[in-house]
C-alpha cells in the first residue's frame, strides 16, 4: 500500500480483504501492520481488547477464526477516513469454545499518517 491522501473504495476493499485473510490464517504479523496502535476491537460480547491484547490472542492460539462471510458492505468515505458496514457470519474459536453467530458491525479506516490502518471495529450480535 503506497503512501495515499485518501481512501477510496478501493484501497478500503484491499484493506478489508488483506484483514478477513490475516485473521482466518493467524497472521498476527500481517494483524500488526494493518491494525492502528491505539485501535479498539469492541466484539459482539461487549469485550474489548486493543491492538496489542487482539494480536496476543491469535499468537497464543487463543482466537481463531475458521469462516468469516461477510455480505452487503457498505463504505462510507471521508476523505482520510472510511467506514464499512455490513454483517459477518463468524465461525470462530475464543479460547477453545466453537462460536457461530451472525453479527452486524462497523469498522473505520483512517490514514495515520499516509499509511490506512483499522482504527476501529464494533459488532453487534443477530443472532
Amino acid at each position: 500500500m503506497g503512501a495515499a491522501l485518501a481512501l477510496s473504495e478501493d484501497i478500503v476493499l484491499e484493506l478489508e480483504a488483506s484483514r478477513r485473510l490475516a485473521m482466518l490464517n493467524g497472521a498476527a504479523d500481517d494483524l500488526d501492520r494493518l491494525l492502528a496502535e491505539d485501535m479498539l476491537w469492541v466484539h459482539a460480547s461487549s469485550a474489548v481488547d486493543g491492538k496489542a491484547s487482539f494480536i496476543a490472542k491469535f499468537r497464543a492460539g487463543d482466537l481463531r477464526c475458521f469462516d468469516l462471510d461477510y455480505t452487503e458492505p457498505s463504505i462510507r468515505l471521508y476523505g482520510r477516513t472510511a467506514l464499512v458496514s455490513g454483517t459477518v457470519n463468524m465461525d470462530v474459536a475464543v479460547f477453545g469454545e466453537r462460536r457461530r453467530s451472525t453479527n452486524s458491525y462497523l469498522c473505520v479506516w483512517s490514514l495515520v499518517g499516509n499509511a490506512p490502518q483499522l482504527v476501529h471495529w464494533q459488532s453487534t450480535r443477530v443472532s
